[in-house]
């Protein structure tokens, strides 16, 4: 309830006491199963310093939770301007490809969010799930020999 009412209170640029709250809360809306006020709360928190790249990825996320995957990708590849190395976006722009059938982009960027953050256990399950059958010779050694690369690193 204090979140809500501090979202409600709070001026257009944002202070630190409330951005933790709005920020939990925003999260919290996604799970809950309500994107467009998640999204509106994330807004909120735009023009942060400190919360600006977690604003734009959980806009992402609750573009994407809506089922708009365009407007998703938008959001991560923004976040990815600010934070190029955020293994999550890197993952959704991955699972965002997947469900379009770009298959080797999906692996791409799944490659990425592991060489960023080596114990992203969903871009590593999904990269077994998509991993080339084995009767592939000529692709096989090199995606097995940087994943081995990767897990090595765990």
């Amino acid at each position: 309830m204090r979140t809500e009412q501090a979202w409600r209170s709070a001026p257009e640029s944002v202070h630190d006491e409330y951005a933790e709250a709005i920020l939990e809360r925003a999260k919290a809306l996604v799970r809950q199963g309500d994107p467009a006020t998640s999204e509106l709360m994330f807004r909120r928190l735009l023009t942060s310093p400190r919360h600006g790249s977690t604003a734009l990825y959980g806009i992402g996320v609750a573009r994407l939770a809506a089922g708009d995957l365009n407007a998703a990708r938008s959001f991560f590849e923004e976040t990815l301007d600010r934070e190029p190395t955020n293994a999550n976006a890197l993952y959704q722009l991955g699972f965002i490809a997947e469900k379009e059938g770009a298959k080797t982009e999906a692996i791409g960027y799944y490659e990425q969010a592991l060489a960023a953050f080596p114990s992203h256990i969903s871009a590593r399950q999904r990269l077994r799930t998509l991993s080339p059958p084995s009767d592939s010779a000529s692709s096989a050694p090199t995606f097995w020999s940087r994943f081995a690369a990767w897990a090595s690193r765990t």
